[in-house]
């Protein structure tokens, strides 16, 4: 592997959060070995056969990477406000109840990804399924939102 495909290869074990080395106790840099960070991450279910494919899995990475929601949250608000990630032109949440109701929002451009939850909306478990046009592609990711009466009931009987 030439030395692009290294500098390729130590992004995409970076991106996984793989160190591509380690200080010995006396201060000496060591850097891991090829094979090992390869294995590491072939382990870790990524193609590292060839530059085209490891330069694939790293843009497949950076946007997994790019999704600022965290897949748990816990509110008593019933605004809620999500960050926006970068390149994201469009976006559709869908949120579903315990007992399977349904709600539909949409956002497009910069606006703000925020949402009003109905008043008549009950304390619970609900699945968001986020749809997103980012840089022209589509992704999905879900996330969950506990709505409770106060930020520790949920956690705290």
């Amino acid at each position: 592997m030439g030395k692009i495909g290294l500098e390729k290869l130590t992004r995409l074990a970076s991106l996984w959060g793989i160190e591509n080395g380690y200080y010995t106790i006396k201060g000496q840099w060591i850097d891991a070995p090829l094979e090992t960070m390869q294995r590491i991450l072939v382990s870790m279910g990524e193609d590292v056969s060839d530059e085209t494919k490891i330069e694939q899995s790293i843009r497949e990475r950076e946007k997994e990477l790019s999704f600022p929601i965290l897949p748990v949250m816990v509110t008593r608000e019933r605004t809620v406000r999500f960050p926006r990630g970068e390149g994201w032109t469009s976006v559709e949440l869908q949120m579903i109840s315990e007992q399977d109701e349904m709600f539909f929002f949409h956002w497009s451009s910069d606006e703000t990804i925020e949402i009003t939850l109905p008043p008549e909306l009950s304390w619970g478990y609900y699945r968001l399924l986020f749809s997103i046009q980012i840089f022209g592609e589509p992704l999905r990711r879900e996330s969950f939102l506990i709505f409770t009466r106060d930020a520790t009931s949920a956690l705290c009987p």
